[in-house]
């Protein structure tokens, strides 16, 4: 029986894991959005003035997915989150989502 909740407590924290990713996309997109229309000139003219609609990054993630499951499956080290607190649960999630949203947002 623990071994099941075990499971099941695994598997949703992966599919939190993918759900932080798609936040850090959406925020990724807005954080480039707005970089450029806040940042100084100089520091604006090293990105690129086009930017895709958020469709097309969303279409790029859905193809990455698969991969990013993959590795999310192999490094991540869900046995140990049973010993963990839920407080730093939740400070893993938000530090994943600002690492993936700032890496992210200057790929874009």
């Amino acid at each position: 029986m623990f071994r099941r909740r075990y499971q099941t407590y695994a598997k949703l924290m992966l599919v939190a894991d993918m759900a932080a990713g798609l936040v850090a996309l959406y925020l990724s997109y807005h954080f480039r959005y707005y970089l450029v229309l806040i940042a100084p000139e100089e520091w604006a003219a090293r990105f690129n003035p086009e930017l895709l609609p958020f469709s097309d990054y969303f279409v790029f993630f859905l193809a990455f997915l698969p991969c990013w499951v993959l590795l999310l499956a192999t490094t991540q080290r869900y046995p140990q989150l049973l010993e963990v607190s839920l407080t730093q649960q939740f400070l893993r999630i938000a530090q994943f989502v600002f690492a993936t949203a700032f890496a992210a947002g200057f790929l874009s």
